[in-house]
């Protein structure tokens, strides 16, 4: 049935004098959605939460155990670190994406790291 599709989709882009959809090739946008990605995720906001993340990621064990916080309000601390882990998992996917030599370089195994 396939065969028989693609044969009268060919008979019919002949009729028409276009290219049949079996040799057409699909220019999507996808180099656009990589660019615009990338502009969205170096804008300064951006760029300022995921610095934040590191920070965060890397001061608040330590300042938890300083402030010495009761063990009642430790979902607090649970809820942030999923959300800081979140975030990493996103920045390592967008990275990833939008830079085809970050997967596996430096940068990738300190964001895994961290």
């Amino acid at each position: 049935k396939v065969s028989a599709v693609l044969d009268n989709d060919e008979e019919d882009a002949q009729e028409c004098g276009s290219t049949p959809r079996s040799e057409q090739t699909y220019k999507g946008d996808f180099t656009f959605d990589v660019e615009v990605i990338t502009r969205i995720f170096y804008l300064w906001p951006i760029q300022g939460l995921f610095s934040f993340n590191i920070i965060a990621s890397l001061l608040v064990p330590d300042l938890w155990i300083l402030s010495n916080v009761m063990n009642n309000v430790d979902i607090i601390k649970d809820c942030l670190f999923y959300v800081i882990g979140t975030l990493f998992v996103i920045e390592i996917t967008v990275m990833s994406w939008i830079k085809p030599r970050y997967f596996k370089s430096g940068f990738f195994w300190l964001d895994i790291i961290g």
